[in-house]
């Protein structure tokens, strides 16, 4: 039987009669119920199988004076358990996601614990861009009873032993801050009156980086000609990343140049850096084809970034910098750069330099394993996993996890890669989602190095199809690697790779 996704309103109630038991934390208060639904603000879909609730997603939209326009906040998400692995989630989301849309809200937000590995593969796969930071909820009773009172007392028992340490913390500020600026290698950023996080880059989904232009230009409009300039640029160079990323690289600039345009005047080092940063990428980047980088040219931006964001604590940029020198320059120099901002950010406090281990771990492994040192690229790729399993990023922990078992087979130990990548088979499934093709690629590969032909065809042949479908750059960029793929996924193809 199908799932039905449907937004309920104020005459809708009466389809959660039939609710099972496992989908909301609590019994539902009928009371509560209609003025939830009877609030234009509210918004409430749920999934109904045969009529009977099986899941559902609340959310509220609001306005607040310091932001362009509304803002839709997820509250909850619920599938009972009987029906995880359909993709339900995902569907649900996505529905509420277009409530969002329909009410004009530019972003939409949602809070989970990092150990909630399920939820964190959810709105990754939703096109949510995970924030830098450790986000801590703090709770507030205001009595009613209930949950209210409880959060009261807790809260009161804990005053007396906050109100003491608070003198303590703060006569050692000064001096904390001091010590550690001078530790990590980077300047305070007090200099700084940008926002480097703006909420607008929550916004990405690099999957469909044509969506996501839409999404900016819409958020443009809404700032304004005579909104927040540094705002403004900052959307602009994101617009031109989208182009950038569709290899529109012309238009890109121009995008850019209206940006710098902007900046005539004014002293937004964020801004500035930011723009200079994507037009290094509108240079040279991993989808340039080779007749079309600039490599110089985006090198003297990038080190610029790099020095200058330093310099003003614009430390977020500085390390994206470094990563992209990491990625365009010849292997001997790009570890360099690699191996000298894993040590910036890891003797870092602060947490927009020390973001970017992940990336930096990652990046390091390949420029090793494209040395053939495949030892030390699997010490970097290790580090990565464990980094993201630490944070419980689920996309980039999955593809942290793949890197590590690529590496595997590298070093001959292929029945331990082979493990690794059927692991991420299932947890895809388990989560309802399906590998773009670099997974049925190494089980292609795995199941080939081992002497099993019959098992690894179709295995290549799933990896062709969904990276044609997902990754199409690959076919110009990598063309002898995609015939391959089809040849082994084809009739008699690996026979004659073996013959």
């Amino acid at each position: 039987m199908s799932i039905d996704i449907q937004r309920l309103g104020s005459a809708d109630a009466r389809l959660l009669d039939d609710l099972d038991p496992d989908v909301f934390d609590d019994p539902l208060d009928p009371a509560a119920t209609a003025v939830f639904l009877a609030d234009p603000r509210h918004h409430l879909v749920v999934a109904l199988d045969g009529g009977r609730v099986v899941g559902f997603v609340s959310a509220v939209h609001y306005v607040h004076p310091d932001k362009p326009g509304p803002e839709l906040w997820i509250n909850e998400v619920g599938v009972a358990s009987s029906h995880h692995g359909r993709g339900i989630g995902k569907a649900l989301l996505g529905a509420m996601l277009d409530v969002g849309r329909e009410v004009g809200c530019g972003v939409a937000w949602v809070l989970t614990d990092r150990s909630n590995v399920a939820a964190m593969r959810l709105y990754a796969s939703a096109g949510g861009v995970e924030a830098a930071g450790e986000a801590v909820m703090f709770e507030f009773g205001l009595g009613g009873g209930g949950r209210g009172d409880a959060l009261t007392a807790e809260a009161d028992a804990s005053t007396a032993e906050a109100d003491a340490s608070t003198a303590e913390a703060d006569a050692s500020t000064a001096e904390a801050d001091a010590l550690i600026s001078e530790a990590q290698g980077f300047p305070s950023q007090a200099s700084v009156g940008e926002d480097q996080q703006p909420a607008f880059m929550r916004l990405w989904d690099f999957r469909d980086p044509a969506a996501t232009e839409g999404r900016f230009r819409e958020s443009l409009a809404r700032l304004g000609r005579d909104g927040d300039v540094s705002l403004r640029v900052q959307v602009l160079s994101q617009i031109a990343r989208t182009l950038g990323l569709r290899r529109d690289f012309a238009a890109a600039r121009r995008v850019l140049d209206e940006a710098d345009a902007l900046l005539d005047g004014h002293d937004l080092p964020v801004a500035r850096l930011r723009c200079l940063l994507e037009r290094g990428r509108a240079f040279d980047s991993p989808v340039h084809r080779p007749e079309e980088k600039d490599p110089d040219a985006a090198r003297r931006c990038f080190v610029a970034v790099f020095e200058e964001g330093r310099r003003r604590g614009v430390h977020g940029l500085a390390m994206d910098a470094a990563h992209m020198l990491g990625i365009v320059e010849a292997p001997d120099v790009a570890l360099e750069w690699n191996l000298r901002a894993i040590g910036l950010a890891e003797g870092s406090g602060d947490p927009l330099a020390r973001g970017w281990l992940g990336a930096l771990y990652n990046n390091t492994g390949w420029v090793y394993h494209g040395r053939g040192e495949f030892a030390a690229a699997l010490e970097m790729f290790e580090k990565a996993r464990d980094w993201r399993a630490a944070r419980g990023a689920a996309g980039p922990l999955m593809i942290a996890r793949w890197c590590v078992g690529r590496c595997l087979r590298s070093l001959g130990r292929v029945e331990e890669a082979l493990a690794i990548q059927r692991g991420l088979v299932e947890a895809y499934a388990a989560g309802g989602e399906e590998d773009v093709g670099y997974v049925a690629e190494e089980m292609g590969e795995c199941l080939l190095a081992l002497g099993r032909v019959e098992e690894a065809r179709p295995w290549f042949g799933r990896a062709f199809e969904g990276l044609a479908a997902n990754e199409g750059w690959l076919l110009e960029a990598e063309p002898e690697r995609m015939g391959r793929l089809k040849a082994l996924g084809g009739d008699g193809g690996i026979g004659s790779e073996w013959g």
